[in-house]
């Protein structure tokens, strides 16, 4: 016959035993929930906000886009030629051509008319169109589409961009505009934050000249657009590099 002691010993240590696994299984579920919380990456738009992005960059270290100023990769030049080129070539005097005119009439344009003050991006945005057109005069800007990124539970419109032909071939440049310097975040972090979901979008792809794109390092040229104030930098992504 078993001592009553054990038994009741035994009923307290099973009914601890169950308590425990119950406290274990809801600290677990609080640690997932904090991890996927930590996982998920904010829309361009909100990157725009340097509060914001200031905490994000501490969270995530695949935007390299130097701010902060250790956020930095390999030099891009040394990554792919067409990079190499442009700094060469953009440190050269200009040779007389077509080319060159049409981008110092654009150049002109761009003097004359972006130092206006502007009630909104959509009307600086139409006249910065227009005094480029010298020279992508065969080129049109589209509005991206809703992007929505599964990986990070994210998703946001990704300002607009540039195609050698029409979509949906690949974007050579990805642009943001704001009305002016301060008002509504920073063009140049919402912009990155949109290069680096628009990668991960194109990740999913079946088109093989994405892909081919991917497997190039996806280069591209970031257009940040800040009131007067007009800034092109080369992008890579190290993501399929």
């Amino acid at each position: 016959m078993l001592d009553p002691t054990f038994i009741v010993t035994l009923t307290n240590w099973t009914k601890q035993a169950h308590y425990a696994d119950k406290l274990y299984s809801q600290a677990r579920k609080r640690v997932d929930l904090k991890k996927a919380i930590a996982s998920i990456r904010l829309p361009p738009s909100q990157y725009a906000d340097s509060t914001i992005w200031t905490t994000e960059q501490e969270k995530h270290s695949d935007i390299l886009c130097l701010r902060p100023p250790e956020r930095k990769g390999v030099p891009i030049p040394t990554l792919h030629e067409a990079f190499l080129r442009f700094q060469q070539e953009a440190g050269m005097p200009f040779q007389e051509s077509l080319e060159t005119n049409n981008a110092a009439r654009a150049a002109d344009a761009l003097s004359c008319l972006m130092g206006n003050s502007y009630k909104d991006d959509t009307d600086r945005t139409r006249d910065f169109n227009e005094c480029f057109s010298p020279i992508y005069n065969s080129y049109s800007w589209y509005i991206l589409p809703y992007v929505y990124n599964t990986s990070e539970e994210c998703g946001g419109r990704i300002g607009s961009a540039s195609f050698p032909d029409h979509p949906p071939s690949v974007v050579n440049i990805l642009r943001q505009d704001k009305v002016e310097p301060g008002f509504d975040g920073d063009a140049y972090m919402q912009v990155a934050r949109g290069y680096h979901m628009y990668v991960k979008d194109i990740g999913r792809t079946s088109s093989p000249e994405r892909k081919a794109a991917l497997d190039r390092g996806a280069p591209m040229f970031l257009l940040c657009v800040q009131g007067e104030l007009g800034l092109f930098i080369p992008f890579l992504s190290d993501l399929y590099i």
